[in-house]
């Protein structure tokens, strides 16, 4: 089972299941600010690095891949909030 911890884009989790839902092929639920990706007995465990491309491809068409970085760790996929490089400088 692999968790995909939101924050602060979970109003895109409908879009966001149906999204991966259509490109894995396994069904994606939703709990909270969490969606939830079972191992899949016929599919066998879904790879996260292939799980981060789809994260990162969704987030790009819905024009926000310079604002958020996804990491991953051991089953779990959690969205941050990329520093603006105007504040990096100003530091």
């Amino acid at each position: 089972m692999v968790e995909i911890e939101l924050g602060k884009i979970k109003k895109f989790s409908g879009e966001m299941s149906s999204f991966l839902e259509e490109k894995l092929g396994i069904k994606v639920t939703v709990e909270g600010d969490t969606l939830i990706i079972p191992e899949g007995e016929e599919k066998g465990t879904v790879r996260t690095s292939l799980l981060k491309t789809y994260l990162k491809r969704f987030i790009y068409l819905k024009g926000m891949r310079k604002d958020y970085r996804i990491f991953v760790d051991r089953g779990t996929v959690r969205f941050s909030v990329r520093e603006n490089e105007s504040n990096i400088e100003a530091k």
